[in-house]
């Protein structure tokens, strides 16, 4: 995640009336699921968060319990999706990372990729894409009148090539009413909404 791109739910918030925060990939170390969290905390609106990784659940544990309207679930963003009934009216996909590292010798890599790799059976780009494509046709599904999905790490242009989390959803979503609404090219991020804003 770069450059705390989660804090851009700032600029739309007031927005969305209807509908829970997601977060699917939650905080190894940037803070943007405590920020979701105090965003919510003393307010009507619920956040959920969802991520595998033992570690992100023994962080995130230790301040769930004392915000009620937070629930943090451990699994993948997909098994949790497809139980989820709720109206979404805003999705931060930042989980199931781009390979990035694969030309890398492996005695290099961070620990939480090497976590991640053995959580995901067959982790690879290709299963990266296709993971974010069906966590955003899902939300797509559940998603409340006014909706904004958020892609971490997501690079290029749409004309051209997009590659990371978000290169095949974010076409999919474009060619099913959804809109851009901000690029970042600092940490590679793209949001889009199914509204006009």
């Amino acid at each position: 995640m770069g450059a705390k791109l989660h804090t851009k739910i700032l600029e739309y918030l007031p927005q969305l009336s209807e509908g829970v925060l997601l977060e699917i990939g939650s905080d190894r170390g940037e803070g943007s699921t405590q920020f979701f969290a105090g965003l919510v905390y003393g307010t009507d609106r619920e956040l959920y968060a969802v991520d595998p990784s033992d570690f992100v659940a023994a962080n995130v544990m230790q301040y769930e319990h004392y915000i009620d309207n937070f629930t943090f679930t451990q699994t993948t963003g997909e098994i949790f999706l497809s139980k989820f009934k709720k109206k979404i009216c805003y999705a931060y996909l930042d989980n199931y990372d781009y390979n990035n590292w694969e030309n890398e010798p492996k005695n290099t890599w961070e620990p939480w990729v090497i976590e991640m790799i053995s959580e995901y059976d067959n982790h690879s780009n290709a299963k990266c894409v296709q993971v974010h494509l069906q966590q955003a046709q899902m939300i797509a599904k559940l998603a409340a009148d006014k909706c904004i999905i958020q892609f971490d790490d997501t690079y290029g242009n749409i004309d051209e090539h997009l590659m990371g989390k978000g290169a095949t959803a974010v076409p999919w979503l474009l060619e099913n009413g959804w809109h851009t609404v901000h690029i970042s090219d600092e940490g590679g991020g793209w949001i889009l909404a199914n509204y006009d804003l």
